[in-house]
């Protein structure tokens, strides 16, 4: 089996989670979040970096959960962007490329 390409992926994060559902806690709800990473778990890792305030050091010490849920299964899933779409973000580092906010909160 050949090794997996380290080049960045295109991969779209969605709400896997109603906006109801008490797994949300309170927490902001982005409709998508497209990211670059090489695997499904590092475009989570990439997307949890929107949830934190960089100005704020010990935010993480008080958060139960300072990576807004997108690492969470039951909250986000991840699913490839194809080729054909994938182009329109170009090609770059890692990170999130665009995120847009649903403008609620989860229960």
């Amino acid at each position: 089996m050949p090794a997996p390409s380290a080049l960045p992926t295109v991969w779209r994060l969605l709400p896997a989670a109603k906006p109801d559902d008490p797994t949300w806690e309170g927490r902001p709800i982005f409709s998508e979040v497209i990211v670059r990473a090489a695997t499904s778990a590092q475009a989570r890792v990439e997307a949890a970096k929107l949830a934190r305030d960089p100005h704020d050091v010990f935010a993480s010490l008080e958060k139960a959960d300072p990576d807004g849920g997108f690492t969470n299964e039951k909250l986000y899933r991840v699913v490839p962007v194809p080729p054909e779409e994938a182009g329109e973000f170009g090609e770059g580092e890692p990170g999130v490329v665009r995120s847009v906010p649903a403008g609620i909160s989860g229960a």
